[in-house]
């Protein structure tokens, strides 16, 4: 038997380098709810609550006007604020930050004169609702899951169809579009009929062959189609995104001032520190045991927050070279957008391409624009003319101009808008049009047509 040695280098990962490379990939949230464990597993890690942000007297104002002039959402707060002192009841309706759709229908009946039993029945229907607002549910097993009668679940759901906003507790899309119709108190016979048996074909915008079905000229169609146009199909959309909203805390700020761009790091780390207590007890007159268990958990804790202060390092690094590679996107908007890899960040920087790509996973930077995705600013090339390169991004917004500007009664096919695009130095297939469209939100040829 023959035996053979060979010679090969393999790479081990200890459980620090993983645990660092976790830390990095970590976004803002992610990381405070792992600081918050940590502090509890770890006797010698702790918050630091004195320790706070200071700044010299001319940033302090220059970040004040920054906000009073970009914050948009603090403007739309004033504005409720003052609303609901004006005492208008509405003003707050699916606004506050503790009221969603439920609180709301429970609101508009508190004053009924019902019975526990109607009450407990109501709540049911109230908690049933899907996000657009409608119950789906069978009200025959809804009665017998309630043990109750089914007169008092149709009852207390007709109760429930009342409600504001209209169209709330419907069985579906038609029914939905009717209540709205009879709380209107439209008659609209020609969209009552569209709502009952061809929802279908207006839905496809084959409007001709809907005008012909009816007997009806397409002027006469227009009319009912703006009428149905005024209603709205998931009344409870309003309020059910509060149940899937997570709200975001950005990692990175950027601020534009007259002469420069200001990078500002949320900085998890800053807030963890090491107990002095415990560390001290390294010196006193302790025995080895105690002294071994507190060597671990202080190597630990050095380690974790060494950790911290590299993510926050590199991700600041990172930022910096994305201000700088996309300030014309930070200066002017989205329409700005330049090709940029992570790999020539990386080479910038002098690091690994995994290492930029664990930086910007799950992190959010803020903006005069908005709240990006930090992945956001990684835009691939396409082919622009012979030898200028542009971005996803930039065809998008070319392929846009290009919809809004077209002749409404005659809409441009995908591969017309190729060509078209072509003719603006933008090569493309076809399929990434009908890519870039759908991405839009942008409707196919046949949904775009409008007649007149």
């Amino acid at each position: 038997m023959e035996m053979k040695f060979t010679v090969e280098q393999r790479q081990k990962i200890s459980a620090r380098q993983q645990q660092a490379a976790s830390i990095l990939q970590m976004g803002r949230m992610e990381l405070d709810t792992f600081l918050s464990q940590a502090v509890l597993e770890n006797p010698l890690l702790e918050y630091d609550e004195t320790r706070k942000e200071t700044y010299e007297e001319h940033d302090i104002v220059e970040r004040i006007e920054w906000l009073e002039e970009t914050d948009k959402q603090n403007i739309q707060y004033y504005k409720q604020d003052y609303a609901n002192q004006e005492g208008d009841i509405f003003a707050s309706v699916g606004t506050e930050e503790n009221e969603g759709l439920e609180e709301y229908l429970f609101s508009q009946f508190y004053t009924y004169p019902l019975d526990e039993k109607q009450k407990d029945v109501l709540e049911y229907l109230i908690l049933s609702l899907d996000e657009r607002g409608y119950f789906t549910e069978s009200v025959e097993e809804t009665a017998e899951v309630l043990k109750t009668q089914k007169k008092m679940v149709e009852d207390m759901l007709a109760l429930l169809k009342t409600a504001e906003p209209a169209g709330i507790g419907a069985e579906n899309l038609q029914e939905c579009l009717l209540l709205q119709l009879d709380r209107k108190g439209w008659k609209a016979p020609v969209a009552r009929k569209i709502i009952l048996e061809y929802l279908d074909l207006l839905g496809k915008n084959q409007l001709s062959v809907l005008a012909k079905k009816l007997d009806i000229t397409m002027k006469e169609l227009l009319e009912n189609f703006k009428v149905i146009q005024e209603l709205n199909p998931k009344p409870g959309n309003g309020f059910s995104y509060r149940e899937h909203l997570k709200y975001l805390k950005p990692d990175v700020t950027v601020v534009k001032f007259a002469d420069r761009f200001e990078i500002m790091l949320n900085e998890a780390g800053e807030q963890v520190s090491i107990n002095a207590y415990y560390s001290r007890m390294l010196k006193m007159d302790v025995d080895d045991k105690t002294k071994t268990y507190i060597r671990e958990k202080l190597n630990q804790a050095r380690w974790t927050i060494q950790c911290v202060l590299q993510r926050n390092e590199t991700l600041s690094a990172v930022s910096k070279i994305l201000v700088e590679q996309q300030e014309g996107f930070f200066t002017y908007g989205k329409g700005y957008l330049l090709p940029l890899s992570m790999q020539e960040v990386a080479d910038i920087l002098g690091i690994h391409e995994s290492t930029v790509s664990r930086a910007v996973k799950d992190k959010y930077l803020q903006c005069t624009w908005g709240i990006y995705p930090m992945s956001y600013f990684f835009c691939r090339k396409i082919k622009q003319g012979k030898s200028v390169d542009s971005t996803a991004m930039f065809a998008k917004e070319q392929l846009k101009k290009l919809i809004e500007q077209e002749d409404k009664r005659s809409p441009a096919s995908d591969q017309k808008l190729v060509q078209l695009l072509k003719g603006k130095g933008i090569e493309i297939s076809r399929r990434t049009v009908a890519k870039y469209r759908e991405e839009l939100g942008i409707p196919e040829k046949g949904k775009r047509r409008i007649f007149e």
